[in-house]
């Protein structure tokens, strides 16, 4: 049932992300607000690169770990112009306070060019507290799994190809026993 899921979400993203139109492999996404974290910042940036290696999977990973929505990230990285560490900035701290992501939005568009531990401070969330810690692991999950389902995108992939590779003669000269293959044959 868990695998029938994943499948579903993973179809739903997919089918989100052509609001982007080709345009998804020439994103160059650009984190607009720094934490303050010099770790935290590569692992944002690395959020950067991983959506700009395949928006799908980052839209898979952010449904499947944090319940967000298509059409929320469609909105924020579409028509708000967020990155993707951006967006999940946003989302993840609006889970963390319990408001919603506009409330989150506002003082991110105040407050971005002090930067994200500016933003977070006035949304309480206090370098070393624990909510501050669910933030940062957060991030790193969304990481590692949006490069799971990119890598598993990629195999799906591969396979669809070497599929239509195959030459199909749909049995017409194949007889048990007889094949054209390389085997040793039955014995």
């Amino acid at each position: 049932m868990r695998f029938v899921h994943a499948a579903v979400i993973s179809f739903c993203a997919l089918c989100a992300v052509p609001a982007f139109g080709a345009a998804e492999t020439e994103m160059n996404f650009t984190l607009s607000a720094t934490t303050g974290d010099k770790e935290f910042d590569v692992t944002l940036h690395s959020i950067n690169g991983e959506a700009k290696s395949s928006l799908p999977s980052f839209y898979t990973s952010m449904s499947m770990n944090f319940g967000t929505r298509a059409g929320e990230l469609n909105d924020l990285l579409g028509n708000k112009m967020l990155s993707p560490a951006d967006a999940y900035m946003v989302i993840r701290l609006s889970v963390i306070i319990g408001k919603p992501v506009d409330y989150v939005l506002v003082r991110y568009n105040k407050y971005k060019k002090k930067g994200w531990g500016c933003i977070a401070k006035k949304l309480g969330v206090k370098p070393g507290s624990p909510e501050f810690h669910r933030l940062k692991t957060g991030c790193t999950v969304i990481l590692e799994r949006s490069r799971v389902e990119r890598k598993h995108d990629e195999e799906l992939r591969m396979k669809a190809v070497k599929a239509e590779n195959v030459p199909h003669d749909n049995g017409a000269d194949m007889h048990e026993g007889q094949g054209k293959g390389k085997g040793k044959g039955k014995k």
